[in-house]
């Protein structure tokens, strides 16, 4: 039986025109996904009854509240703002006090000439809670913010009463090679033209916006660095709530720290990925309120 065989020089270019083709995809589809999360940014159809500027560690933290009851602080993700949660609040708001603000460097918060952590963040949260005179409060967040709760509820345990994670990791190791690509590229951050708009229309210091990109970088890419002891400190009941297609964290990280978070569950939005609190906001509001009540 005679096989037949492609030389060499045929197969490379075929071998290169597959990568190109296939990074080509990765792109439009990340392209695709920001530029709704960027409608979505846009468009605000709520307002706050108090909104605020508070004084902390150099900086000026931007936050807004809403409705009554129990204290529920929103902690948004890289280069997100108060209203990445602009389907949670008017929902959210009906049942709890709702507190969100914008991360230092974010939003209508200033930043200062020093790096971002999220230890730093959690501290500016832990100020605005002594600030609005709260002894406890639940915690949501989403992406970033998912880290920044995870900081507070290890280093202030006494301060988190629920926390609900959202696309959250306690480690880069639990970064998928295209939350990787796409933060290296920028894909999802401000070198997109209305993006960085959106950002210096907010921003009391608009020219520091590619300034706050790159600080956001080295803190995705190198931060937290949690470990199994820390997950298991945390002491508040915690919910891990991730789309079931969620691309930037890892499915066996998120496996991982859900195992080593002692009173924990794990749930997943059906047909959903990362940007699961815009595209399935109904699902996504009614576990948080499921949880919260519980």
């Amino acid at each position: 039986m005679r096989i037949s065989r492609f030389p060499l020089r045929t197969l490379i270019p075929a071998l290169f025109a597959c990568t190109i083709l296939i990074l080509l995809g990765l792109y439009l589809q990340l392209e695709k996904t920001t530029q709704e999360y960027l409608r979505f940014l846009y468009t605000r159809t709520f307002h706050p009854p108090k909104k605020d500027i508070i004084p902390t560690d150099g900086v000026k933290l931007y936050f807004e509240s809403y409705g009554e009851g129990e204290p529920v602080i929103l902690i948004h993700g890289m280069m997100g703002s108060i209203e990445s949660f602009f389907a949670q609040i008017p929902t959210l708001s009906e049942h709890y006090q709702i507190i969100a603000l914008d991360n230092r460097g974010h939003g209508r918060s200033t930043d200062q000439n020093a790096p971002l952590s999220y230890s730093v963040m959690a501290n500016d949260v832990v100020d605005l809670m002594k600030e609005l005179n709260l002894e406890k409060c639940h915690i949501i967040g989403w992406g970033d913010g998912g880290n920044i709760g995870l900081e507070m509820a290890i280093q202030y345990p006494e301060l988190v009463d629920k926390l609900i994670l959202m696309g959250a990791n306690f480690s880069p190791k639990g970064l998928t090679p295209q939350c990787q690509q796409s933060i290296q590229a920028s894909i999802l951050g401000l070198e997109q033209p209305k993006a960085l708009k959106f950002y210096q229309q907010k921003n009391p210091d608009p020219e520091n916006a590619l300034v706050v990109l790159n600080k956001m970088k080295n803190t995705v890419l190198f931060e937290p660095q949690l470990h199994h002891d820390d997950l298991a400190d945390i002491k508040a009941k915690t919910l891990i709530l991730n789309g079931e297609k969620e691309q930037f964290i890892k499915m066996e990280h998120t496996l991982e720290m859900n195992a080593h978070i002692p009173n924990s569950e794990l749930k997943f939005i059906p047909d959903a990925d990362h940007f699961a609190p815009i595209d399935k906001f109904e699902e996504v509001n009614q576990e948080i309120l499921q949880f919260l009540k519980e």
